[in-house]
């Protein structure tokens, strides 16, 4: 076995990517040779190719390598990356010799080449795309570009590339070569026991996931990718609801509105058809299915009650927070009936919340770098962390939010600071499409910026929303508001639950190091309470995040703001802003000056900007706004 070379490893553009596990050898009952098992690198359970919950950073599965307990680490392929896996398998003798065949693809495709652990096959990286419907396996050769595990040994060949090369049309010529899959429409599968299809359909479209099978059904493929993505999605519910039926989730889907209204379904791609290669995506991940012995739950309870148990193992609680409400759409329950029923599993059986527990000496965590903190905003947003923008309804806490999204777009000025510049992501379902595009307009965004919007969105959602974070990664993220995000659940603002949603957004904020604004309203008749009293709900919230900004406009000038700062690492503050109405831009006032001057400062500010721009003399500032001219002038140097 091949341990892994992580130098190697880690000088690969795969590590720019959060795509990945640890794994360790393990054989299954009946097996002969034991199976590569991909694990979590933070919370140790089992990770899956298809939920991007489960995979982490290069550093953290390098970290739990190292800690020991696992054979290697390894790379998952998805839509999110432009990676694509080529296996040989062996191919390799005992003295080092590549057979024929497997130095002539490794010459072709000219890229990084890796030995397996193993040491008897082959694992290229390229850059590409496969073609639709192409086959993905044929005897000892096997090319992957989604939904797959492949392992990472940095044992690179000799003479082989270092770079992962664009080989799109290399990657065409071979997988060409393997042949035709199987049409999965002619292999029917029987079911277990028959059932009645209109029926079991009917169930499907009654259960907690039936409205979405339902939207689906009906054509609405709003908040996808692509059509192709919104068919595989209807096929992998209508599969599973079939209980493996290829036979009758084709029928099924041929009644939807997806395949009606197009005829793509039966069109060729290649050497099949579209829905065959479809069905057969779908067939590759299929596991499990409805089952009719425990009818009411659709699979047998029994067998899921020691994965309710690992929940409580789960420390990162944006992986626990995704579990349950994974467990909850299997079981056709709300996640609150989960976290119950784990509450309930944990006082009867003893079943206690254990995480990653490991010590580091005084020394260690004396010597951690704090200084060198990233920063979107200096000392007021760290990178990797979450902050909560509070105040009462229609006071400018969206305008202030958009405020910096320009900043960081453009790599301009927030209340005078210099912002770390980059990409932003704003998820606005509070403002709806139509307000949200009058300010970014209104701010001055023109379309070319690197902003993206959701429009719509669920704390329910976070697994699409990670992947949003993965396809775009943004420096910042803005979600307005916590209200909008939280209405399709059951957790109350004043229950202290509500603070699991908001550790599972800080723990994505963390995972893609990037600064989060979440914006919520303040609680009436705040007057002047400390700023994480002013917030509305559960203290659990303000428990959850980073800090809180607490904006207040002043009563005698509309134009007149603060905005207090308490954070949990740094200095609070009090900063006195005055606001651009016309582009909704905000500007930090010298917080150092009198109450009188900052009066006299607004005073002349206001004046100015309505005279703008006709030139004034000092005489006529001093007569229209009263005052000593000598006062009005130390107030413009």
């Amino acid at each position: 076995m091949i341990a892994p070379i992580l130098d190697t490893i880690a000088s690969l553009p795969l590590t720019h990517n959060p795509h990945w596990v640890v794994w360790r050898l393990e054989t299954k009952p009946g097996q002969s040779k034991p199976s590569k098992i991909p694990y979590n690198a933070k919370t140790g359970n089992r990770a899956s190719s298809t939920d991007g919950a489960t995979w982490h950073a290069y550093e953290a599965a390098r970290a739990a390598y190292e800690r020991g307990g696992y054979d290697g680490i390894g790379f998952v392929v998805s839509e999110f990356d432009p990676f694509v896996g080529v296996d040989l398998d062996g191919c390799v003798d005992d003295q080092g010799n590549i057979a024929d065949w497997a130095q002539r693809i490794v010459d072709d495709l000219d890229t990084y080449t890796e030995l397996s652990p193993s040491g008897t096959g082959l694992r290229l990286w390229c850059v590409g795309k496969l073609p639709d419907g192409s086959r993905n396996r044929s005897g000892s050769i096997e090319v992957y570009q989604t939904g797959r595990f492949l392992t990472v040994s940095g044992a690179k060949l000799p003479r082989s590339p270092i770079e992962i090369r664009d080989r799109e049309s290399e990657l065409a010529a071979l997988v060409a070569t393997l042949g035709s899959p199987k049409p999965a429409s002619n292999g029917v599968v029987k079911p277990v026991a028959p059932f009645d299809p209109n029926e079991r359909l009917q169930m499907a479209l009654n259960s907690a996931t039936g409205e979405k099978i339902r939207w689906l059904f009906e054509g609405d493929t709003s908040g996808y990718s692509s059509a192709s993505e919104a068919d595989l999605t209807l096929v992998n519910h209508l599969l599973w609801w079939a209980s493996g039926n290829v036979y009758q989730t084709d029928q099924w889907f041929r009644q939807s509105s997806l395949c009606l209204y197009r005829p793509k379904w039966d069109e060729k791609h290649g050497i099949d058809t579209y829905g065959n290669i479809t069905l057969n995506k779908a067939l590759a991940d299929f596991e499990g299915g409805y089952d009719p012995v425990a009818p009411s739950v659709g699979i047998n309870l029994r067998d899921q009650l020691q994965s309710i148990a690992d929940i409580a193992d789960i420390a990162d609680s944006f992986d626990q927070w995704v579990t349950v409400q994974a467990l909850a759409d299997e079981l056709g329950k709300s996640p609150a009936y989960i976290k119950d029923g784990l509450k309930a599993l944990v006082k009867s059986s003893g079943v206690k919340h254990t995480g990653l527990c490991e010590s580091v000496s005084l020394a260690d965590f004396l010597a951690l770098d704090d200084a060198n903190v990233p920063y979107v905003v200096p000392g007021l947003l760290p990178r990797g962390e979450l902050v909560l923008l509070v105040a009462p309804p229609k006071m400018g806490k969206s305008t202030l939010a958009i405020d910096l999204a320009y900043a960081v777009t453009r790599g301009d000025e927030f209340l005078d600071d210099e912002v770390t510049q980059g990409g932003v992501l704003l998820v606005t379902p509070d403002s709806g499409s139509r307000s949200a595009k009058s300010k970014l307009i209104r701010r001055g965004f023109e379309g070319t910026e690197p902003l993206n919007v959701i429009a719509a969105f669920s704390i329910t959602q976070l697994a699409a929303l990670e992947r949003e974070l993965v396809k775009h990664k943004p420096t910042l993220v803005i979600i307005d508001s916590l209200s909008a995000i939280n209405r399709t659940t059951d957790i109350s603002e004043n229950d202290a639950d509500i603070g699991n949603s908001i550790y599972a957004l800080r723990e994505l904020m963390e995972r893609h190091n990037c600064g989060g604004v979440l914006i919520h309203h303040s609680r009436k008749g705040n007057g002047e309470k400390a700023s994480i009293d002013a917030v509305r709900g559960s203290s659990a919230i303000t428990a959850a995040v980073w800090g809180v900004w607490r904006l207040k406009r002043l009563e005698n000038d509309r134009t007149a703001y603060t905005l207090d700062c308490d954070l949990r690492d740094a200095p609070s503050q009090s900063i006195p802003l005055l606001i651009d109405d016309e582009i909704g831009h905000f500007s930090r006032t010298d917080e150092h000056a009198s109450p009188e001057t900052k009066t006299l400062k607004t005073r002349v500010y206001n004046y100015l900007l309505s005279q703008s721009p006709t030139a004034l003399e000092l005489w006529e500032i001093a007569d229209h706004i009263g005052g000593e001219r000598e006062s009005i002038k130390k107030t413009l140097n």
